[in-house]
């Protein structure tokens, strides 16, 4: 199985363009919104396309204006840990008064929580407003290449992020499916078919194959506003 969503919803007025036109040709399964970014009329639009339980939070922590630092490093100061869990706050929340609702699911922007200190700011940040997502993107990815050395490593970290999300959330027992213009249709098909479940994060303001690989899997039924 996999599920297609459209990250950075908000980031800029041309991205949310273009993930509106994808949704209303090819419909994904559902959508990162950056709360910090989006206007009104942005959000009565994706809420007109999409139900609530396929409207999540993307976390922008990386150009985030209100941070004096943030850093991917382990190490961060108290300081920083204290930003990072006010941000987090605060955009989970501009969600929930912009949307009315709370996200069905959390990501983060650039995959910003695969420093434990993040993970750990989210899990007293959910607390803190009472917030139980249905999951938090997982970090362990699979690609074409997975069993090779360099990514069996990758996934052995990401897998230790993934069991400490699971403690407070879930991941949903997925794994992000990455550099998908490595594979041919037919190895997508198959993929598509099998058990496991393969979140395939969307950017097609980046990557124009993307929107090819949305003709192909996508919904045609598209959406009438």
């Amino acid at each position: 199985m996999m599920q297609f969503n459209f990250d950075d919803y908000g980031y800029s007025p041309d991205v949310s363009k273009v993930i509106i036109d994808c949704l209303l040709v090819h419909r994904g399964d559902s959508v990162s919104v950056m709360p910090d970014r989006v206007g009104r009329s942005d959000v009565e639009l994706i809420k007109k396309l999409l139900p609530s339980n396929k409207i999540g939070v993307h976390i922008d922590l990386v150009e985030d204006e209100n941070y004096i630092s943030y850093s991917n490093s382990l190490f961060l100061s108290v300081l920083s840990f204290v930003q990072i869990y006010r941000s987090i706050v605060r955009q989970i929340s501009g969600f929930k008064e912009q949307f009315g609702y709370c996200p069905e699911f959390i990501d983060f922007h650039q995959n910003s929580h695969k420093s434990p200190f993040v993970l750990f700011a989210l899990m007293l940040a959910t607390k803190t407003i009472k917030v139980t997502p249905k999951y938090v993107r997982p970090l362990c990815q699979s690609c074409k290449f997975e069993n090779s050395r360099y990514w069996r490593l990758k996934n052995y970290a990401a897998n230790v992020m993934d069991r400490m999300i699971n403690m407070f959330s879930t991941t949903g027992g997925a794994k992000v499916l990455v550099r998908i213009d490595e594979y041919s249709f037919e190895e997508l098909e198959m993929l598509r078919k099998s058990d496991s479940c393969y979140l395939v994060p969307l950017h097609p303001h980046l990557v124009q194959s993307e929107i090819k690989l949305l003709r192909r899997f996508g919904s045609k039924s598209g959406i009438s506003i």
